[in-house]
This record gives structure tokens, C-alpha cells and sequence, in this order.
């Protein structure tokens, strides 16, 4: 009986231990800059450009994926309140990737946005090649309180349009913090029309590895 009893206190032990490891505690940063382990949560508040409408943006990071060049990304799947995209993103220490669609072959890999590490104020970089690629500009470094708590380290980025015309234009803004990841954005799009993601969201909740 003693064994056995023994043996039970070590299956609960063993059983608590993985359900802490699976089970991020909640706004915790991560040790990486970016990031980018399957497992990773967060959710934000939405509110959309005309503030008559509001909801939840969940977003987890769900697995991997092989790009044509035998890259790995992550999977992450976003859950608007009117929509689910999935993007992937590839990830090293000092550059990030991400992808609005899975990509067949090398030539289709164009991302749709990128991040540079280690960040600072005035930075700015080409999203893609080519000379129609939007730009991002780094503008400032500064103290930003969300719901989720506030972060005395958090970079805001601009979306420069290089090619602005009457039908399109990127005015994107991202509040980025770095072993958090995106902390606010207010998404400005227009592409022959607004764009159904536009409007703002701030940080909740996080639960990161």
C-alpha cells in the first residue's frame, strides 16, 4: 500500500511539473526578443475605425511549417471577431519574417512584413525587394501602458507607402515590445478599400515560453 501510495505522489508530482511547463503563466515575457515557440498566446481588444463595433484578436502560435527553401516557420493562426488568418513566420536572432500565405515555390516567398534586431529609434528598412515594397520606419522608443500592464521598453513602428496612389495606402502603426511582441497596433489600410482589418488593438493578455 505504502508503494503504491508513493507511486501516486510521484505521478501527481510529474503531472503538475508538465502542466506548469505547458501552461505559460499569464504576462510573462519570454526570453526571446520575438516571440516565436509554438504555444504562444495573446489577446487583445478590438475596436474598429469608427468606434462602433469592438471584440477580441486571439492569436496562437500553433505548430510548424517547411518554406520551399527548407526553412522552418511557425504557424500563427489570428482570430479576429470577423475573420481567421493564419501567417507564418520565420524567425532568427537578429531578423524577422512573416508571410500572409503559404508560398509554393522560392520566388513566391515575399514577406509582408519584417522586423531587424537589436532596434532603435530611427532604423528603417525595405519590407520586400522591388521598388513598390512599403518600408517600415522606427520612430521612436518610449513607455506604453495596455491592459496587459505597462512597458517601459516598447518601440513604435511606421508604415511608409512607396507607392501611395489613389487606390492604395499603408498607414499602419505597431507599438512593438521586445520579449512581448506587439503590444498595440492601429492598422490603417486601404487597398481599392478599406481594409476588413482595420481599427485598433491593445494588449490583454499574453502567456509566452
Amino acid at each position: 500500500m505504502k508503494i503504491s501510495l508513493s507511486y501516486i505522489a510521484i505521478f501527481l508530482i510529474i503531472f503538475v511539473i508538465s502542466c506548469k511547463k505547458d501552461n505559460p503563466t499569464v504576462n510573462q515575457s519570454s526570453s526571446k526578443q520575438f516571440p516565436n515557440q509554438t504555444g504562444n498566446y495573446w489577446k487583445y481588444s478590438y475596436l474598429s475605425p469608427d468606434s462602433t463595433e469592438s471584440g477580441i484578436l486571439e492569436v496562437n502560435i500553433i505548430g510548424d511549417q517547411v518554406f520551399p527553401d527548407g526553412n522552418m516557420a511557425k504557424v500563427w493562426v489570428y482570430r479576429y471577431p470577423f475573420i481567421t488568418d493564419t501567417v507564418y513566420k520565420i524567425a532568427t536572432a537578429s531578423e524577422v519574417k512573416e508571410y500572409n500565405r503559404l508560398p509554393a515555390t522560392t520566388d513566391e516567398m515575399s514577406p509582408s512584413m519584417r522586423y531587424f534586431f537589436p532596434m532603435q529609434s530611427g532604423d528603417q528598412w525595405d519590407i520586400a525587394p522591388g521598388q513598390y515594397s512599403d518600408s517600415v520606419e522606427v520612430v521612436s522608443q518610449l513607455i506604453l501602458t495596455v491592459p496587459a500592464g505597462s512597458f517601459d521598453t516598447t518601440f513604435l513602428l511606421k508604415m511608409i507607402g512607396t507607392h501611395e496612389i489613389g487606390n492604395y495606402w499603408n498607414k499602419n502603426q505597431y507599438w512593438f515590445t521586445p520579449h512581448i511582441g506587439i503590444t498595440r497596433q492601429h492598422l490603417n489600410l486601404f487597398n481599392l478599400g478599406p481594409d476588413a482589418h482595420n481599427g485598433t488593438y491593445e494588449l490583454l493578455e499574453y502567456r509566452l515560453k
